[in-house]
C-alpha cells in the first residue's frame, strides 16, 4: 500500500463550500437580513431539510467576497477531537500561513478541558485581522456537549474577525437566549426561508424543460408551503405532463406526505438501471464514479453497459438532489432528504443481507483507496468485524511509527466495547497506546485480557506470533514497573523472536524494557548497546529514535549518571527538532531539569521544567507530576513560596479534571513533603493521615512517597518513630541496591545517615553518608543532601574531620551552608525569642521578659518551628545552633 495513503485522516471534500446550483433563486430579502446582522459574531439559520440553508450561506459568502471556512458535518464529527481536527484544517485552508497553537493539544488524549481548548482556539483566531466567515453546516448532527461548550465559549469573548454561521435543522443546545440578550446573534428560521410566491414562480421557471405559469406556480407554492425541496420535487414530477395546473391541484396532504409521494413518483419514472444505482449508493455519505461502479451489481435484463459515469451525469442533468463536494467534480453526495428517502425505499424492498454486502464492498473500496475511517464504518455496518480488525492490523504500525496515536485511538473507539474485548489485536493496540498516555491501568487490563485470548490461539499463525511478541513486551513493561528485573528481561528477550522489524513503536517499548532491565541488573553498558543497535536499524524514524534516546536517558538517570543522561536528552531533542512531538520533547525537558536540580543548578533546572508545565496536556502524567514537584522545591528554595504553592494547586486541579488518579494521589502525598520542607511539621503530620505513601512500588524518579513517610517519622523524633524509620529505610536500601536504583538509593542512604545522627550513632551515620557521597559524586548530585535536612550537615562535618581532603563532601557542605537559612531568615523578635528558648525559659517567662502576650509568644514559636523545620522547642534550639544562628 502507498505509504502516503496513511496520512489522509481528513476528508477534504467536507471542507468545500456548498455548491450553488445554476437555477438558484436570488434571495435578496434574506441576503439583506444577513448583511444587516453581519457585524454580529454569530448567524444561526435553522430550518428543516430542503430549505436552502447551505445554498443561502454559500451565496452570502460569495456576495460578500469574504474568506470562508466551511465544514459539512456528519455523524463522525460528533466527537470533540474529530471536530477540532476539521475546524483547524478548515482554518488552515483559508489562512495557510497561520500558526495554530491549538494543534499541539490534538496530540493529547484525552483532550484538555474545554476552557483550555477555548482559550487556545481564541488566541489562534485573534491572529486573523481580516473578517472571515466560518460555516458549520448540518450542526444538528452534533450531540457531544463538549462541542457545544466549545462553540459557546468562542462566543463569550468572540474573535473580532470571526463571523460564525451555524446551519441546523433545529435550534442547537447553545445559550442562544443569552446571546440574543447580548446582541451577538442574527437568526433566520424555516418560515423566513420559505419561498414567496414570486420566488417560487422564478424557481420553477428556471428549472429546465418546464414552463409554469404564475397561477400554477402559486398553487405549487401553497401546496408545498414554500418549501424549496418540495418545489424542486414538484418540478421534477411535472416534467413530461401536459396539464401542469391540474396535476398541481391534485397534490394534497402535508408537505412531508407530498414529498414522499413526489419522491416515489419521480423514482417510478426512472429506468430500472438508474433506480438500482440510486438504491445501491444510498448507503454512502459521499460517492464518486469508481465507488459507484464497484457497488453496482447488474440485474437480469438490465443494461450491462450502464456505467457509473453515466449515472452521475444523469444525476446532474436531472438535478436529482445531488450535491458536488469538490471543484473537480469527482465527489458527490445526495441531499440528506433524498438519501433518507432512498434508504427507506431500499429497506422496504431489499433483504438486509444485500445491504450488508453493499457496506462490505464499500468498505473494501475505501480501504483500497486509503480512506480508512470510512472503511471501518462500512465494515462494522456490514457486520464484517474481521475485515475491520484486519484493516487495523495492516495499518496500525504505520500510525504508531508516525506517532499518530490519537488517530489510531479514534479507530479503536469506532469498535463497540463487546468487539474490542474479544479481539487480542485491538486489546494490545489499546495497551500500546496506553503506554504513551501513562495509563497503567489500561495497560494492565488490556494485556491481561489479550494474553488470555491469545493462549487459546495457535502460534503457527504469523499474525498470532506477532501479537505474542507485543503481549510479551507489555508484560515485560509491567514487570519492570513492579521492579521484577528477571521477569522483565525474560519477557523482553523472548519478545525479540516474535516482533516484526517494522514495528518501530513497539520495538521502542522493547528497548525500554531491555535497557532498564539491563540497568537494573547492573549492566548499564548493555543498556547503551541495546539502544545504539536499535537506533542504527535501517528505516528507524526520527521520532522513534528520539523515544529510544529517552529510554537510554532513563537508564542513565537511574544510575545517577548526569553526563550521559543529559547527552541522551539532547540527542532526543536534536532528533525531533523539526517535528511537532511535544509529548516526547517533554520527556527530554524533564530529564534535563531533574539532573540540573540534583546538581543544584536551580535556575537552569527551572528553565527546563517550565517547558513541561507550559503544555501539561502534552506530558506524561508521571513526568508532569515530578516536574511540578521539582519546581515547587526550586521555588521554595528561592524564597518564592507562593509560586511553589501555585504550581501544586494547578497540577492537582489538572490531574483531578483529567482523571489521572495516580498522579493526583502523588500530588496529595507531596503536600506532606512540601509542608516538611517549609518547616510546618504539624501540618505535615496532619496531611500524612490522608496520604497514600505505599500505593505502589517505589518510583523511579524524583519524588518517592515512601521517603516522605520516613521523613514524617523523623519529624516526630520519638525513639519509636526513629526505630520505625530505620527499619523502613533498611528495607528500602536493600531493595534499591538489589535493582541498582542508584538515584533513589542515594536519598535512602542520606536519610539513614540522618536517622543514625539523630540516634547519636555518629559512626553509622558517617558510614551511610560516605556510601551516599560515593554514589552521588560522579554525577555531582549535591541537592539530595541539602534536601535531606540538618542532621546530614552534622554528619558531613564529621566526615570532613576524618577526611579533610574529601573534595565532594566539602563541596556539598559549602552548598548546604549557602542553601541554609541564616539569622536574616528570622525576624529580630524571633531571634530574641530563640535566645530565651536556649536559656530554658518557659512561654510565660518569655512573655513577661519581652512584655508581650502569651498568644504572641506562641505565634512567634510557630513561625520559628516552621522556618527551622523543627517539631518542638529543643529541636528549634538545636537546629539554630547547627546553623550558627545562636552560639553553642
Amino acid at each position: 500500500m502507498d505509504e502516503n495513503k496513511i496520512k489522509g485522516a481528513l476528508l477534504h471534500t467536507k471542507l468545500q463550500r456548498s455548491h450553488i446550483a445554476p437555477d438558484i433563486v436570488p434571495r435578496t430579502r434574506l441576503l439583506v437580513r444577513l448583511e444587516e446582522g453581519g457585524q454580529r459574531p454569530l448567524t444561526l439559520i435553522t430550518a428543516p431539510a430542503g430549505y436552502g440553508k447551505s445554498t443561502l450561506a454559500s451565496r452570502w459568502a460569495q456576495v460578500c467576497g469574504a474568506a470562508c471556512g466551511w465544514i459539512s458535518l456528519d455523524a463522525e464529527d460528533n466527537d470533540l477531537h474529530q471536530f477540532l481536527n476539521y475546524f483547524l484544517a478548515a482554518l488552515k485552508g483559508v489562512f495557510p500561513q497561520l500558526s495554530l497553537h491549538t494543534e499541539s493539544l490534538l496530540e493529547t488524549h484525552p483532550l484538555p478541558p474545554i476552557a483550555i481548548l477555548t482559550r487556545f482556539l481564541l488566541n489562534d483566531l485573534h491572529q486573523i485581522t481580516d473578517p472571515f466567515f466560518f460555516v458549520l453546516d448540518d450542526y444538528h448532527r452534533i450531540t457531544d456537549p463538549r462541542v457545544h461548550d466549545l462553540i459557546s465559549g468562542l462566543m463569550v469573548h468572540p474573535a473580532k474577525a470571526l463571523h460564525l454561521i451555524l446551519l441546523s435543522r433545529k435550534e442547537p443546545p447553545l445559550p442562544v437566549a443569552s446571546m440574543r440578550g447580548r446582541g451577538l446573534v442574527t437568526e433566520l428560521n424555516g418560515d423566513e426561508l420559505r419561498l414567496t410566491p414570486s420566488e417560487a414562480a422564478t424557481f420553477l421557471k428556471q428549472m429546465g424543460n418546464l414552463t409554469v405559469d404564475d397561477a400554477t406556480a402559486s398553487i405549487l407554492g401553497k401546496k408545498t408551503e414554500g418549501w424549496p425541496a418540495g418545489l424542486r420535487l414538484a418540478g421534477l414530477y411535472l416534467q413530461g405532463h401536459q396539464d401542469l395546473r391540474t396535476k398541481a391541484e391534485e397534490l394534497s396532504g402535508s408537505s412531508t406526505h407530498i414529498a414522499e409521494y413526489l419522491f416515489a413518483e419521480v423514482l417510478s419514472r426512472q429506468s430500472p438501471e438508474m433506480v438500482f444505482f440510486l438504491q445501491e449508493t444510498a448507503i454512502l455519505d459521499r460517492f464518486c464514479a469508481p465507488l459507484c461502479q464497484r457497488l453496482h451489481q447488474p440485474r437480469t435484463g438490465s443494461d450491462p453497459e450502464a456505467s457509473a459515469e453515466q449515472f452521475i451525469r444523469w444525476l446532474k442533468e436531472n438535478n436529482l438532489f445531488v450535491i458536488g463536494l469538490d471543484n473537480e467534480g469527482y465527489w458527490f453526495r445526495y441531499h440528506h432528504l433524498f438519501q433518507d428517502f432512498l434508504k427507506k425505499n431500499r429497506q422496504q424492498n431489499s433483504p438486509s443481507d444485500q445491504v450488508g454486502e453493499l457496506h462490505r464492498v464499500a468498505g473494501h473500496w475505501f480501504a483500497e483507496n486509503g480512506l480508512f475511517e470510512e472503511a471501518i464504518q462500512h465494515y462494522l455496518a456490514a457486520g464484517a468485524t474481521p475485515d475491520a480488525v484486519e484493516l487495523v492490523r495492516e495499518n496500525r504500525y504505520r500510525l504508531m511509527n508516525a506517532s499518530h496515536f490519537t488517530r489510531l485511538h479514534h479507530w479503536l473507539s469506532a469498535f463497540p466495547e463487546r468487539i474490542l474485548e474479544q479481539e487480542p489485536l485491538l486489546l494490545t493496540t489499546k495497551a500500546v497506546l496506553g503506554t504513551d498516555l501513562g495509563k497503567n491501568i489500561d495497560i494492565y487490563a488490556c494485556t491481561k485480557k489479550a494474553s488470555r485470548l491469545l493462549a487459546g490461539l495457535s502460534l503457527n499463525s504469523e499474525a498470532n506470533r506477532k501479537l505474542k511478541g507485543e503481549v510479551l513486551v507489555l508484560q515485560g513493561l509491567l514487570k519492570m514497573l513492579m521492579n521484577d528485573t528477571a521477569g522483565s528481561l525474560a519477557c523482553g528477550q523472548e519478545a525479540l523472536g516474535y516482533l516484526r522489524e517494522d514495528a518501530h513503536m513497539v520495538r521502542s517499548l522493547l528497548v525500554l524494557v531491555l535497557a532498564v532491565g539491563h540497568q537494573m541488573s547492573g549492566k548499564t553498558p548493555m543498556a547503551a548497546k541495546t539502544v545504539r543497535e536499535a537506533v542504527a536499524k535501517p528505516f528507524c524514524p526520527a521520532n522513534i529514535q528520539a523515544r529510544m534516546q529517552i529510554c537510554l536517558g532513563y537508564a542513565h538517570y537511574l544510575d545517577a549518571n548526569s553526563v550521559k543522561t543529559l547527552s541522551a536528552a539532547e540527542d532526543c531533542l536534536r532528533a525531533i527538532r523539526d517535528l511537532p512531538l511535544s509529548h516526547t520533547r517533554a520527556y527530554a525537558h524533564f530529564l534535563n531539569g531533574s539532573v540540573l536540580y540534583m546538581q543544584n543548578n536551580l535556575a537552569a533546572a527551572e528553565s527546563c521544567l517550565v517547558n513541561v508545565l507550559h503544555n501539561p496536556y502534552a506530558a506524561n502524567p508521571n513526568n508532569l507530576s515530578d516536574s511540578g514537584c521539582i519546581l515547587a522545591c526550586i521555588y521554595l528554595a528561592q524564597g518564592r513560596e507562593s509560586m511553589a504553592i501555585k504550581v501544586q494547586e494547578q497540577l492537582r486541579a489538572h490531574f483531578r479534571e483529567n482523571g489521572h488518579a495516580r498522579a493526583a494521589d502523588l500530588m496529595r502525598s507531596f503536600e506532606t513533603e512540601f509542608a516538611l520542607r517549609r518547616g510546618d511539621v504539624k501540618q505535615a503530620l496532619q496531611l500524612s493521615q490522608q496520604a497514600h505513601f505505599d500505593a505502589g512500588p517505589p518510583r523511579w524518579f524524583f519524588y518517592v512517597p515512601q521517603l516522605t513517610l520516613v521523613k514524617c517519622m523523623l519529624a516526630e523524633g520519638s525513639q519509636a518513630s526513629l526505630d520505625k524509620a530505620l527499619a523502613r529505610l533498611t528495607q528500602l536500601d536493600n531493595e534499591m541496591h538489589r535493582i541498582n536504583r542508584t538515584n533513589v538509593r542515594i536519598k535512602v542512604l542520606a536519610l539513614l545517615a540522618n536517622v543514625h545522627q539523630m540516634r547519636s550513632a555518629e559512626t553509622e551515620a558517617m558510614s551511610y553518608l560516605q556510601t551516599a557521597l560515593d554514589l552521588a559524586e560522579p554525577g555531582g548530585w549535591i541537592r539530595i543532601f541539602i534536601d535531606t535536612g540538618a542532621p546530614v550537615k552534622a554528619a558531613l562535618e564529621n566526615v570532613l574531620k576524618e577526611q579533610p581532603d574529601h573534595r565532594f563532601a566539602r563541596q556539598v557542605l559549602g552548598a548546604f551552608t549557602l542553601s541554609s537559612p541564616t539569622s536574616d531568615f528570622l525576624t529580630h523578635r524571633e531571634t530574641e525569642l530563640l535566645l530565651l528558648l536556649a536559656e530554658g525559659l518557659s512561654n510565660k517567662e518569655i512573655a513577661d521578659k519581652l512584655c508581650i502576650s502569651l498568644l504572641t509568644v506562641k505565634t512567634h514559636l510557630k513561625n520559628i518551628f516552621r522556618k527551622l523545620s523543627a517539631a518542638n522547642r529543643i529541636g528549634a534550639v538545636n537546629r539554630a545552633r547547627e546553623l550558627g544562628i545562636i552560639s553553642h
